[in-house]
């Protein structure tokens, strides 16, 4: 019930893009599963902006961090795919940063996102530990 005042109480700008972030978690959840990540990126870099998005980075990580707290289990990959998708719909800059373990007898991977200086999603773990394998840039449109 705390949720859903929480919910509720927002701006009608802060849910649709909790809407928003929380439709994508989901279909991304699968959609990570079953389709090969070229074609993820393809579909993320093909993103443009909404007309009338009106939100910065914070709102955006707000509205992730809200998802991933009503899908438990939801990857950071996932949530990175989907904060870079809010981000580009808001015309944001988005940098996707995909890093492996730097040591340890596994392998460990771990995605992150960054708006301008704003964290959006991966800063859960310390990133020290993770050296970039992999970075998809996009500035604002």
């Amino acid at each position: 019930m705390r949720r859903l005042r929480n919910f509720v109480a927002l701006d009608a700008g802060a849910r649709a893009l909790a809407w928003r972030a929380l439709l994508w978690t989901a279909l991304l959840r699968v959609a990570v599963a079953v389709v090969r990540f070229a074609r993820l990126r393809r579909w993320a870099e093909a993103t443009t902006p909404r007309p009338g998005a009106n939100y910065d980075a914070r709102a955006v990580r707000r509205a992730v961090l809200r998802a991933q707290r009503l899908l438990p289990g939801t990857r950071c990959l996932v949530a990175a795919l989907v904060a870079e998708r809010l981000l580009r719909q808001g015309a944001l800059p988005a940098r996707v940063t995909i890093g492996v373990a730097k040591a340890g007898p596994t392998l460990d991977a771990h995605a992150w996102v960054e708006s301008g200086d704003v964290t959006v999603c991966g800063d859960d773990v310390p990133r020290a530990h993770y050296r970039a394998l992999a970075t998809f840039d996009a500035g604002t449109r």
